[in-house]
Order: C-alpha cells, then structure tokens, then sequence
C-alpha cells in the first residue's frame, strides 16, 4: 500500500510538471524556425543527461563535433555528480558545469551569456531541462521531437521514437553541417585513472581467450536471479571473469570460489576500471546496463539481456557492434531461461 501511494504521488506531480511545460510553451508563443545546416556555430551548449549509460551515448556526438569542427566550443550542461564526474577529463569538451543543488542560481546567471546553439538532448519532457532550455541564451535552440518539446525549439530533430539514443543525438551534427555515416559511429569513454593490478589483469586474460558476465544492473527487474547465473557456469565450457558492484559483489566473490572456470578478478573502481576488463574478453553477457556501451567503446561483442517491449532495447540496443539480444517477456529478466542464455553464448563464440 505504501509503495503504490508513493507511486501514484509520482505520477500526479509527473503529470503536474509535463502540464507546466505544456503551458509555459503556449505562454512563449512560436519560436522561429530554423532549417539549418548552421554552419556558423563557434560555440555549442549542451544539456547531458544524467546517467552514466546515456553519457556514454552523448560521446560519439563529442567526437563528430570535435574532430570535424575543432573551431567549435562544447560546453556541457551537467544535471547530476556522475555525469560532471564522466565529462571532466574529456578532450572533446571545453567547459562541464554541474548545476545540481543550485539550479536556480544557475538559471538566474545563465542570462549573463549567450551560445551559438542549444541542444537538449532528452527525448521526452524533463521539467528543469525544459526550463534550462528557456533560461538558457542561444542564437538557436535544437531538440528531440515530444509533443511536449512544442514551442521551445528553433529545430527540432522528428527521429522515430524508438530510434538508437546514440544515432538520435548525432543529429546536431548534421545540423551543424558536419557528415557522417550512422553505421560507423561509435561511443568512447574519457580518460580515467586505472589501477596497475587492473592493466596487469587484462594482460593475463587476453591470454585465457575469456568472456565476462555482469551480475548487477539498475534495478532488482532487471537482475538475473544469481541460481541461473550457477547454472550458466557450471555449463558453458569456458574461462569467466565476473563484474560486480554493490551489493553483487558478495555475489561474486561466491561464485568465484564455487566454480573452477571463473578467474578471480580485482573489483573495478570506476567505469574504465570495468571498461579495462571488458576490452580483454572475447564476449561480455549482461543484463541491460551501461556496460553494454562500454562494450562498444572497445568493439566487445555483447549478448543483451533485455525486458520486454521496446523502451529499452530499441533505444539503448548496443551500437555498431556484434551482438545478440535476449528479451524476457515480462519486465522481469528472470523469466529468461539458463538455456536460452547457454546457446546464445556459444552462437556468438562460434562467430554466428
């Protein structure tokens, strides 16, 4: 009863804000449209998304700009600790400003200085993205298509909903008359420290020709129940490093000790630390998490394991590489069976 009251009181104040951003968009009155390419940019602000999966999918976009318009300044807009943490040592980016825990400040200052172009990168309607895009001074104003997006935008980018977040934000780039081919993108991830017992690692198992399995992901629906992940070692015949955070990593630690396949690894510190250890495998098996980009940033193949619909494995499928998805037919990952995890683990070993 508790959960469904919190629930319902999510959903009336969601509700609340999309109404405000609705009519604060009647209010403003039509903005004027602007086709593009605008090839005059010099500076470019945009508003990142605040997990660290979508970050990772902002980076081809950081790289197009900066390697096809060096002359073009990038400042990042951050709405939370870990993507101002992720963007902070990345070359591609000129300037990352976190305005958690002081919005309105920065919404009150943000009129002192104006961009060339603004691109909020949300493909739904988020209340303070959609204010920082109205406080925000910019010559033109871009965004994803939402019917709630009406009226905040000079260009508005109308790719299909279920569209590849990666490929949706690499539109400014063509805005910005910069070319590209969509099956060739790829994200990165910027430079973080990496332990040496972490680089030693890797060496060591690029000789062993291992895969890695994730246990953890974002939410308990998403976790695959740690009995299958048994059953999947105790079958597949091959060397196993296991990834873990939080709370999995008691999980891990169990199983490293259980099963004589699985090669005891350091547990990783950051997203490179994890991102290391991927790049030495021959496959990572994961549930739907930020890993599966991690993944692309170092061309491992991936096989997915998805809930069901389309929310989140059309648009947070792994981008340009090999890969294999797995749906449940629920929002539940535990009704994805050992078996059918076991076959397509050896389909992609076997290069199908």
């Amino acid at each position: 009863m508790k959960k469904e009251k919190k629930n319902l009181k999510k959903d009336i104040t969601r509700q609340i804000k999309r109404s405000l951003i609705r009519f604060i968009g009647w209010v403003m009155g039509e903005m004027t449209p602007v086709q593009g390419p605008f090839t005059d940019a010099k500076s470019v602000v945009i508003l990142a998304q605040e997990k660290l999966g979508d970050c990772i999918l902002l980076t081809p976009l950081l790289r197009l700009i900066k390697e096809n318009r060096p002359d073009i300044s990038v400042t990042l807009i951050c709405f939370s600790k870990a993507s101002s943490a992720f963007f902070q040592t990345d070359s591609h980016v000129a300037e990352v400003v976190l305005v958690k825990n002081r919005f309105w400040s920065f919404l009150f200052n943000s009129r002192n200085r104006e961009f060339d172009v603004l691109f909020n990168s949300k493909d739904h309607p988020s209340f303070n993205f959609m204010l920082a895009t109205l406080f925000i001074k910019a010559k033109v104003k871009t965004g994803i298509y939402h019917d709630y997006h009406t009226r905040y935008f000079n260009h508005e980018f109308n790719p299909e909903f279920y569209s590849q977040v990666a490929l949706k934000n690499a539109l400014l780039a063509g805005f910005l008359g910069i070319s590209y081919e969509p099956d060739k993108v790829r994200p990165y991830l910027p430079d973080l420290p990496v332990r040496a017992e972490i680089t030693e690692f890797v060496t060591q198992i690029k000789t062993e020709t291992a895969i890695a399995i994730n246990l953890s992901s974002g939410s308990r629906d998403r976790e695959w129940p740690e009995e299958y992940w048994e059953q999947f070692l105790g079958t597949i015949n091959q060397k196993v490093i296991i990834l873990a955070v939080g709370n999995r990593i008691a999980d891990k630690l169990n199983l490293e000790k259980k099963f004589g396949n699985v090669i005891p690894s350091p547990e990783t510190k950051n997203l490179n630390e994890a991102g290391q250890l991927i790049s030495g495998v021959s496959l990572l098996v994961t549930p739907d998490t930020s890993l599966i980009h991690v993944a692309a940033c170092y061309g491992t193949p991936v096989c997915g394991l998805f809930q069901a619909g389309n929310l989140h494995f059309k648009r947070f499928h792994p981008l340009n590489i090999r890969y294999k998805a797995i749906q449940s037919e629920s929002w539940k990952l535990s009704e994805i069976q050992p078996e059918t995890v076991i076959e397509t683990v050896k389909e992609l070993l076997n290069g199908k």
